[in-house]
């Protein structure tokens, strides 16, 4: 695989800024019913919390993706990765990547996800997801083909919860505009080498070296009693 297949570096050099605490605190507060912890907060999740009134529901809809009702955890991964490709996100293949190794998904795969041009070369249902990604992701709608084999391949209920995931793949590597220092994706693959950090395990969060269920949290977490933590998906925080 081609290093130059992988996202590595954004485009972009406008960001917007992050919220102030002052501002986020009561917002995170009032979901999670803990007091806010900004150095044990992701920038993603502050981001999400500047949205104000939309926060409860961006984090319930994150929750219900990577919940246990959720989907497939490889698809997810699958999927996750293919929108970050056509993003050319670099933080979000970094992210997905890792977690679709922790959830089975195999080098070749996840070679195979990176490809310029379409997904060959693994099993057709990723294919397929892979596909459903490009046409979502580019032109913003699939092809009567594509969601006829999605229907044939998966039945109605998970093909709705495939399009709304994606859907919100992609609002969230749009929405993560956040802003980072030169080399920061570097110095994240060095310091989750070194550091306690989440990963996923189809519907568990496992803090590294100690497995626990959704009640599960890290030392001063935000997590509330029978909540999926919203960053559990994440190997480390920002």
């Amino acid at each position: 695989m081609s290093q130059l297949n992988i996202p590595t570096t954004y485009a972009a050099k406008v960001t917007v800024p992050l919220p102030d605490d002052d501002v986020i605190r009561p917002v995170i507060e009032a979901y999670y019913g803990a007091p806010y912890q900004p150095d044990m907060t992701l920038n993603v999740v502050k981001m999400f919390a500047g949205t104000g009134a939309h926060f409860a529901g961006v984090i319930d809809t994150v929750n219900a993706i990577f919940g246990p009702e959720g989907i497939n955890p490889k698809h997810r991964q699958t999927c996750m990765m293919r929108v970050a490709k056509g993003l050319n996100a670099p933080y979000e293949w970094q992210i997905h990547s890792a977690i679709g190794r922790n959830v089975g998904l195999s080098e070749d795969e996840i070679a195979a996800f990176a490809s310029d041009g379409p997904v060959t070369g693994v099993g057709s249902d990723y294919v397929l997801l892979c596909r459903a990604c490009d046409e979502l992701t580019g032109a913003k709608t699939l092809t009567d083909d594509t969601l006829s084999e999605l229907l044939a391949m998966f039945g109605e209920q998970s093909t709705r919860k495939y399009i709304f995931s994606i859907s919100i793949f992609i609002f969230m590597g749009v929405a993560e505009r956040l802003p980072r220092p030169a080399g920061d994706h570097r110095q994240d693959r060095q310091d989750d080498e070194k550091q306690p950090g989440w990963v996923s395990c189809q519907a568990n969060w496992r803090w590294r070296g100690v497995v626990q269920n959704e009640t599960a949290s890290r030392p001063g977490g935000l997590l509330a009693e029978n909540r999926w933590r919203p960053d559990g998906c994440l190997p480390r925080r920002i």
